[in-house]
């Protein structure tokens, strides 16, 4: 939760979230709208390809997971979103979850819109505590990969300092 509110508060004025649509539910345990609002969050959509809505903020957020068919989605809509003339009234971030990826990152470059995006961040959320006792996997391969894989005692203090 921290993790969100610091990275919200990173950028400053109105924003609109386009969001993954397999993180949709997973930050929402964490994450409720009315939450968001207080962080100035005026809007939240779902990623689609195409033109982004008309929408009066200074900051359009993308927040998704490191795929490369999410890389086309975000420049697409972000192709649109100068050849309409909004892109200079606007500031776009990108922000992974959980981990930043390079590929993604080329890809952007490859489409020509990497100096267009004002940061590239991530937000490192691998577990979404439901409980002091409960944690919900949502992220497909959180174990695949990982050798680090934490103990009972981690993951109770994950838990206790994510609260």
């Amino acid at each position: 939760m921290r993790d969100i509110v610091s990275l919200l508060e990173k950028f400053s004025g109105t924003k609109a979230i386009f969001w993954d649509e397999q993180l949709t539910g997973p930050i929402g345990l964490v994450a409720e709208y009315s939450f968001l609002k207080e962080l100035d969050v005026v809007k939240m959509f779902q990623l689609k390809p195409g033109c982004l809505p008309s929408i009066s903020v200074k900051n359009i957020l993308f927040i998704t997971r490191p795929e490369v068919e999410l890389m086309d989605c975000i420049a697409d809509n972000l192709h649109s979103e100068e050849s309409q003339g909004h892109s200079a009234s606007k500031e776009y971030q990108l922000i992974f979850v959980s981990r930043r990826s390079a590929v993604c990152e080329q890809r952007l470059k490859d489409k020509g819109l990497y100096g267009t995006l004002t940061s590239i961040d991530e937000l490192p959320v691998d577990f979404f505590p439901l409980d002091s006792d409960v944690i919900s996997m949502e992220l497909d391969n959180v174990f695949n990969i990982n050798p680090d894989i934490p103990d009972e005692r981690e993951l109770r203090e994950w838990l206790k300092d994510n609260q």
